[in-house]
């Protein structure tokens, strides 16, 4: 369990699972898998909704093909493993369950007609947001989302006037909710409580920053190439200390530059691929970047991934119009071969050979049946 208070909806579920199996992981897991689940179909229910609205539907046709497969594929991706296997990071699913939900009922009330539904809607939409929020502080970057979702693909022709209107009003309250999530996690000071965090830590603010555009392009590197012999739990990860100490931190920073310019490059030739990295950017923002945490754990992938997947299997459908088969063949075979790699042997074994790595960075090392509770955030 977390000793972060506010993450009470996983702790809640923790507390009930020990309450039926006690320290038995196999109750434990279940709940997790069935969660991973609950994401997966959500996700599909996004993806649908998204290439079905009005400014994507004429460029993909098979909408529900395309959004089934991408969930699948996310799903069965071994980079998901560290979020699924890994007990504690309930946490991690959870607030995305609660995440995606949020954002689905948002734009499901977005495109409904005034009336009861489309209140309530947005009502399921502001309880889902808290509930995510309750699950892992990340979820604070849903504002965000939400406003980056209406200027990506909501605006309506003929309704311009109308539109920005509604853009201006959601970015004052996002702004406002955004801050008002900041002061609750982080108090009345957060920049002296953020600078404070890195005393028990054996990195700087600086170094860490230069060191997640190495880890974000790693990550990346994972979605593409994701060999079981690249995934790990524990990493030894070498600190940044200046742009060419390692050279690959200048690389991963110009990488990184490239990427965010390619965002306004496809804004108006490509919304789905600009805003899976827009959706990659923010989301990654909270735990990849200024914030004193651990360096680098792969979980942190689990919600910035689902665009880019969504965008790559789109493309793949576009650029194979005329030979479905083609299409359903490559996607197939793609997610049998990630389902062998997802395979945990190797990630437990990885596990136990870093255990005492964990003890030597001030983290207890995993014992008997507890040990996958531990609480590396």
């Amino acid at each position: 369990m977390s000793p972060i208070k506010q993450r009470m909806l996983p702790n809640l579920s923790f507390a009930i699972n020990y309450s039926f199996g006690g320290s038995n992981v196999w109750g434990y897991h279940l709940v997790n898998i069935i969660i991973h689940i609950a994401v997966t179909f959500v996700f599909f229910l996004l993806a649908k909704t998204t290439l079905n609205l009005p400014g994507l539907a004429s460029r993909f046709q098979r909408s529900t093909e395309i959004a089934f497969a991408a969930a699948l594929l996310w799903a069965a991706h071994p980079l998901q493993t560290n979020a699924v296997t890994y007990i504690v990071q309930r946490m991690t699913s959870m607030a995305t369950l609660f995440f995606l939900l949020a954002l689905l009922c948002y734009v499901k009330a977005r495109i409904t007609e005034a009336g009861k539904r489309k209140i309530m809607l947005f009502a399921a939409a502001t309880l889902f947001g808290v509930m995510a929020l309750f699950s892992k502080e990340n979820s604070g970057m849903l504002p965000v989302m939400i406003l980056g979702y209406e200027l990506f693909f909501l605006p309506r022709p003929g309704q311009e006037k109308k539109d920005h209107k509604t853009l201006l009003i959601l970015t004052g309250t996002a702004l406002v909710v955004f801050i008002l999530i900041c002061w609750f996690f982080l108090g009345n000071d957060p920049f002296a409580r953020i600078l404070g965090g890195f005393g028990g830590r054996e990195f700087t603010l600086g170094q860490r920053l230069l060191t997640e555009t190495r880890i974000i392009v790693h990550y990346l590197s994972l979605l593409v190439l994701p060999l079981p012999a690249r995934l790990n739990l524990i990493y030894d990860y070498q600190l940044s200390t200046g742009l060419f100490s390692p050279p690959a931190t200048l690389l991963a920073i110009t990488c990184l530059i490239s990427l965010g310019s390619l965002l306004f490059f496809l804004f108006k030739k490509d919304r789905l691929t600009a805003f899976a990295i827009f959706w990659l950017l923010g989301n990654l923002v909270v735990e990849s970047s200024f914030i004193p945490l651990e360096l680098i754990f792969e979980h942190r992938m689990y919600l910035p991934s689902m665009f880019l997947i969504l965008a790559g299997v789109a493309w793949l459908y576009r650029l194979t119009m005329d030979q479905e088969k083609t299409a359903r063949i490559m996607v197939v075979g793609a997610v049998l071969l990630l389902s062998l790699f997802t395979c945990n042997e190797t990630w437990y074994g990885k596990m136990k050979l870093h255990s005492g790595q964990m003890s030597s960075r001030n983290h207890p090392a995993p014992s008997g049946n507890m040990a996958i509770l531990g609480s590396p955030i």
